[in-house]
């Protein structure tokens, strides 16, 4: 409801024409139905408002991509918001070849508590993305993707509906394995962090949900380990650290340890949670809380 208005605002105000937005209320209990159908109102042509109760992240965005009408599907958060020339960009280099799956895009990201705006990547640049730099580097913005319809159309589902945290990322590396993916330079989506998103309240199920990921990978491809180490080596290591960054706060030392030693040579965020670790559990805190105090 907060940034709602905000949001639908500047769906509503592309330079790409051609479109449908497709806004679903997913059982809120505030006044979001509300802004939605005096936007409905407005822009009846534009516009179409769903209700549903409660059928959680993945569910709804599927039920989304089932009511849409386009070649081109792309999805946003309510609380984040476009740049104007988003689709009409993005689109332009859709069409330009067939092969592509996906294009995304630089960003920008607006911190609520400090006010500060910085952008994602100052030193992007355009390019085509193979499957394991995609995998390996994946810290795109859901909000910032547009997506082949037919490239959805050819999985055999469209998100796990058992996923609530990483369920693009699961999507779209499924998507990637097929279709090329276009990363663009430009910022063309303003990702807002504030203490209420979803990335933080769902921080408890990144590492189950990095383990299907990887579980979902290697059954789809046969020796997939073998083909590919190092994206097996980048999730594994995601799966191990979101469970170290959510129990070395509640003292669990001993298995913060034990789930870091196997990536220490991996990057120095392994090594330092290890070392941490080692301390007494009353330092240990202080310093978690004195690094993640600055951060939402």
């Amino acid at each position: 409801e907060k940034y709602l208005d905000e949001c639908l605002s500047s769906l509503v105000n592309q330079t790409f024409k051609d479109y449908e937005i497709i806004v679903i209320n997913d059982g809120s209990k505030d006044s979001s139905l509300e802004i939605m159908n005096d936007y409905k109102k407005n822009y009846s042509k534009l516009i179409k408002v769903f209700s549903n109760e409660n059928q959680g992240i993945s569910k709804t965005r599927n039920f989304g991509i089932e009511k849409s009408n386009g070649e081109y599907i792309t999805f946003i958060d309510s609380d984040d918001l476009w740049d104007e020339t988003k689709l009409e960009k993005e689109v332009k280099v859709m069409e330009s070849d067939a092969s592509i799956g996906m294009v995304l895009s630089n960003y920008k990201r607006f911190n609520m508590l400090s006010g500060e705006t910085d952008i994602y990547n100052p030193n992007a640049e355009d390019k085509t993305m193979e499957f394991s730099e995609f995998v390996c580097t994946y810290d795109f913005c859901l909000s910032t993707f547009l997506i082949r319809k037919s490239a959805l159309e050819d999985l055999e589902h469209y998100f796990d509906n058992r996923l609530k945290y990483e369920e693009e990322y699961e999507l779209f590396i499924r998507i990637e394995r097929k279709w090329k993916a276009v990363y663009l330079k430009d910022a063309l989506t303003t990702y807002r962090i504030h203490t209420n998103m979803n990335t933080l309240k769902l921080q408890d199920r990144m590492a189950a949900e990095y383990e299907i990921t990887l579980d979902n990978l290697r059954k789809r491809e046969e020796d997939f380990d073998e083909k590919f180490p190092e994206i097996v080596k980048r999730i594994s290591y995601l799966r191990d650290f979101s469970e170290a960054k959510c129990i070395l706060p509640k003292g669990e030392n001993k298995r913060v340890r034990q789930l870091m030693k196997p990536h220490w040579n991996y990057n120095v965020r392994a090594k330092c949670f290890y070392l941490v670790a080692c301390m007494p559990g009353f330092v240990s805190k202080k310093i978690y809380s004195m690094f993640y105090k600055r951060r939402i």
